[in-house]
């Protein structure tokens, strides 16, 4: 531990040596006033903001979680689904007049094919990423998401929107299903609560051995 003497004394047993100083505060603490968590030394005091401090930027994947991925793949299958032919006339004229000349080209209709092949790879990413138990990759997915149903939203509802208007519609039907899974995962339904996650990840002391 840094700046930590064995002749240190324990801050609530003066008369006792401190085992380590608490990761959080830096103070002495003998054996007994010390939990490990993830393999550092916390006093009992400060227990609480370190766990706090963790596990601020996290999240637990629970069965909402696990909809909203499946919801992610589904919108991208079935945009690969409707857009495939669109793509493949896409390559097929890339490969005649090259890329430069293919980007002078574009149109309207190209744009959205492009854009909703980008989202769709992007859900697929997002199926994954959404899972983890890092909070910003969450919120990644989240915005994605968000920026997905935007897209889809205005081409369906826009009269010059090229496919089938049944695409657009089903894929941001899909799309409002997902966010409010998103919406169920953060609120209430969290899964395992802070406390029991904090119990089980504590590594107590044997206070038997005192």
């Amino acid at each position: 531990m840094a700046n930590f003497s064995k002749s240190d004394m324990c801050f609530n047993h003066p008369w006792r040596r401190a085992y380590a100083r608490c990761s959080y505060c830096k103070r002495p603490f003998c054996y007994a006033d010390l939990v490990e968590y993830h393999k550092q030394q916390y006093c009992l005091e400060d227990l609480g903001y370190a766990a706090e401090s963790r596990t601020k930027n996290t999240s637990t994947p629970n069965r909402f979680t696990y909809l909203a991925s499946i919801l992610f793949l589904a919108s991208s299958l079935m945009i690969f689904y409707y857009t495939y032919p669109q793509l493949a006339l896409i390559t097929s004229l890339i490969g005649q007049v090259g890329v430069r000349q293919f980007l002078r080209q574009l149109t309207y209709s190209s744009d959205v094919i492009i854009l909703s092949l980008i989202f769709a790879v992007a859900g697929f990413v997002s199926s994954v990423t959404v899972l983890s138990n890092s909070g910003r990759r969450f919120l990644v997915s989240s915005g994605i998401l968000f920026v997905m149903i935007l897209f889809f939203s205005y081409e369906y509802l826009s009269t010059t929107s090229t496919g089938t208007p049944d695409y657009f519609f089903y894929v941001t039907i899909i799309l409002f299903l997902n966010l409010l899974m998103l919406v169920l995962s953060r609120i209430g339904f969290v899964g395992r609560s802070s406390e029991k996650v904090l119990i089980e990840q504590i590594e107590w002391p044997k206070i038997e051995v005192f």
